[in-house]
Formats: structure tokens, sequence, C-alpha cells
């Protein structure tokens, strides 16, 4: 959604239009309308403005907003979707109606796109991909995934790897010769994106070496793949964005930047990706109703009850270990 000073408009459609109007509109460039208007025809957005200066087609239907605030969609792009159920973690958790219910309720916090990022199944990833776009599904965030790749027993942290090893879910590579086959075989697929788990967790997880991440760099790129990497300490992360990954997915975990990183973030110009938590204590707890309403009340009191450490699953416990 955008807009100028005032009104702009697309060429008008005959048909489905429908004008919203005397709401807060956050444009997405600085801009915010606070009572404004904008008409959608066939689909798409063809008017935004202040409400006096949007004029509708004299057949659009009205939706008064007041009160209300619009905004473009947000993103997500860092999840592990699919394994959370309600109260439960688990690769038992994996299925395309559960997978459809993240993304439900993805949409209804106002998130257009989601991102499962190196930790599903590739091949249900793949149909899910299709499916959606088929119109199989209803309305949802967009599901957009992405393989991972990492040392075998190493990657995904001990809450994830649950899911991950039961499913298979990343692919395990121990030589330049075998990341470079996977990273073939998920462009023949047509995938664009792969993760890469390269760091050892502070000591406790096998690590990824340099001549198995450079082959991966190296491969993905030849197949126009953009190689998104989990390394959370300064040594790691100079490592491979001097290696050329393109997307960090986790900033650098307590160390300070020094010049010689800083050097090579102008020079390489990598982009990072937000990232959530697992483990972390439930917003259930806090009685918020904007996280209560759209969950069942049963799952609600259930969380609430909980005052043990869960990992695995949501509670209103001490903090988990990430």
């Amino acid at each position: 959604m955008s807009a100028a000073s005032g009104a702009y408009s697309q060429s008008r459609g005959p048909v489905n239009a429908v004008l919203y109007e005397g709401g807060r509109l956050i444009i997405g460039d600085g801009t915010v309308i606070d009572s404004g208007a904008f008409v959608v025809e066939n689909g798409r957005i063809g008017a935004v403005g202040p409400r006096s200066a949007v004029t509708p087609p004299d057949s659009a239907a009205r939706v008064d907003l007041t009160g209300k605030t619009v905004m473009p969609s947000m993103i997500n792009a860092h999840v592990h979707i699919g394994y959370e159920g309600y109260t439960s973690w688990g690769a038992q958790n994996y299925t395309p109606q559960n997978v459809l219910d993240h993304l439900q309720r993805e949409a209804f916090y106002g998130v257009g796109a989601t991102t499962s990022v190196g930790s599903s199944p590739t091949d249900q990833s793949l149909q899910f991909e299709r499916d959606q776009r088929a119109g199989k599904f209803p309305p949802a965030s967009r599901f957009f995934f992405m393989p991972g790749m990492a040392p075998p027993n190493g990657g995904p942290d001990a809450v994830l790897l649950k899911g991950t090893t039961a499913l298979h879910a990343v692919n395990e590579v121990s030589t330049a010769q075998e990341a470079r086959a996977a990273i073939r075989t998920m462009a023949g697929k047509g995938i664009r994106n792969v993760k890469i788990w390269v760091d050892d967790r502070r000591g406790s997880y096998p690590k990824m070496t340099p001549d198995v991440y450079n082959a991966v760099i190296d491969e993905a790129h030849k197949h126009q793949m953009v190689v998104h990497a989990h390394a959370t300490t300064l040594p790691d992360q100079k490592a491979v964005v001097g290696a050329g990954v393109d997307v960090l997915v986790h900033m650098v975990q307590g160390e300070k930047l020094d010049d010689e990183y800083l050097a090579i973030l102008r020079e390489k110009k990598p982009y990072w990706a937000t990232v959530i938590g697992l483990g972390d204590r439930s917003e259930v707890c806090d009685n918020d109703p904007f996280v209560d309403q759209s969950l069942p009340p049963k799952v609600s009191a259930a969380i609430r009850a909980t005052v043990e450490a869960r990992p695995l699953a949501p509670s209103c416990g001490p903090p988990g270990p990430n």
C-alpha cells in the first residue's frame, strides 16, 4: 500500500469495488493518515488517501473503519512451524492441518507471509506450497520454506531437534561432495533458499567445517540460491560472511563487533532476518486479551496452570534454555 499527499488511483474496473473509510492508515513509508480511505477493486488496492480525497466508483460498497487501524501486512521471516500443538511439541503435531492452523493464527495477527527456516520436511513443504497456491486451503498467511543443512547430530537446538530428527527434516552433510549433491537436489526441485547451521552452540554440538559451508555457498550461488546461516559467534560470522553467505538469521551473541568484522560487513553487505526463541515464557501467562483471543479458553487455562519448566511446550514456569 502506498500513497502520496493526496489520493491516487489506478485504472478503474467495472466490478467488485469496496470503499474502506474512516480508519487510521499506516502506509508503510512513514506516512500516517488519521482519517483515511482506500478503494479495493478486483482484489487490488486502487486508491489510498485522506477520506475527503478518495472518490470511489458509484457502485462501490462501503465499509466503515472508524476506530480501527490499517497497515501493510507483516512478514515473519524466521519461524519453525508445525511442531507446536498448543500445549505440546513434537513431530507428531507436524501435519498440513496444524501448519495451516499456525498460518491462520499468523494471519489473524497481521502476518501476510511466513517463512519456515530450515526445519520443515522438504517434500511435505513443497506439496503444501503447491496446494496453497492452488487455493486448496482457506485464507491464511502465505507459506514459504527453505531446507536446512547441518553436520550429523548438529543443527537445531535441543528443543527443535526433537522434531526435526524424527522427521529427518534437516539434510545432514559431512563432506563438500555431500553438500554440493544436496544443493543440486534442492535446485532441481525449484528451491531457491537454503539454511546452514554452522556453529557448535558453544562447544555442545558438532560444527560445520569450512570446506562444507564453502561448498554449500559456492554450489548454491551457481544455482542462483540464497544461503542463510545460523552463526552466533563473532569468529563464525566473520567466516561465513567472508565466504559469501547472503543472510544471517541471528545476531552475534554477547560479543562486541570489532573493526575487522565491520569492514567485512561493509564489503559483503549481508542481510539479517528476525528470530524467535523456543522455550520462552508464554505471553498467555500475562492474561493479555490480545493473545487470548486466538486460543481456546481451555488451552489458555492449561498453560497458566503449568508452573514448572517445560522446554517442549508452553508454560508459565521458568524460561527455557533458549
